[in-house]
């Protein structure tokens, strides 16, 4: 099971990837949400996610911010950025933040469950990897 953080400003957002998501990924498990970067930072600390869906621009930190101070203390974490913008220099300084995909609102879902499915098939590996070294 891979723990999912879902970070954006609007509620209606949340509601929808949630929906989105529980339709389609049994594997996943929804264990908070935040609708800025401060609290997307306390609550990645507190859950330790695997994964996590954010938007860019919301108030106080915006996601690329708290991204910055996520992977200090969860470097492997699997972020997806959402956003309205389509701004280069956003996607530039998401990848190099180590962010997975950037994808625009408004969100189809093919591509939020294109992007998953391939962040979970990449932690799989990842997993399978480690599992092999320890054996």
């Amino acid at each position: 099971m891979y723990k999912l953080l879902i970070v954006d400003d609007e509620a209606f957002e949340r509601k929808i990837i949630r929906f989105m998501l529980k339709k389609n990924f049994s594997n996943v498990e929804i264990v908070d949400e935040a609708a800025n970067g401060d609290d997307a930072i306390l609550l990645a600390q507190k859950h330790k996610p695997n994964i996590i869906i954010m938007d860019i621009k919301m108030p106080g930190k915006n996601g690329l911010e708290a991204q910055q101070s996520i992977i200090q203390f969860n470097p492997n974490v699997k972020t997806i950025i959402l956003t309205a913008f389509d701004n280069f220099n956003f996607a530039q300084n998401a990848i190099k933040l180590g962010v997975v995909d950037y994808i625009l609102k408004p969100i189809r879902p093919d591509k939020l469950s294109n992007s998953l499915t391939k962040v979970i098939s990449n932690l799989c590996q990842q997993s399978n990897s480690q599992s092999a070294i320890h054996l």
